[in-house]
């Protein structure tokens, strides 16, 4: 994320997949100054530079699915440029989705 932004992000790698049709699912962890955490479901679809939010938890640790979650451009104000951050350090190759959720964790890593 860029220096200016106050929250720490991470993925939790146990949640990390790539569907069969190229989805790369995870849940994202933001941590605010404080301390506060909350968790967002998502996935990226990278063949066509979109994101989906499908549940989101409060810093309480209550789920709440997304009603009728929709598939959104990376570059979009309505979606965290959490997202778009996620798919360039290692989700997504151009348009398709790395090879593996091994693969992607590397690449985070390495940035």
């Amino acid at each position: 994320m860029p220096p200016y932004v106050s929250m720490e992000f991470g993925i939790d790698p146990a949640t990390l997949a790539i569907t069969p049709d190229g989805i790369v699912r995870y849940v994202m962890l933001a941590v605010s100054p404080g301390g506060t955490i909350n968790a967002f479901y998502e996935g990226i679809r990278c063949a066509t530079g979109e994101v989906k939010a499908y549940a989101r938890a409060n810093a309480s640790g209550v789920w709440t699915l997304v009603k009728d979650p929709e598939w959104r451009r990376l570059n979009d104000r309505q979606p965290s440029k959490h997202a778009l951050a996620l798919a360039r350090q290692g989700a997504c190759e151009g348009n398709t989705s790395a090879n593996s959720a091994a693969e992607i964790l590397r690449k985070l890593k390495a940035n």
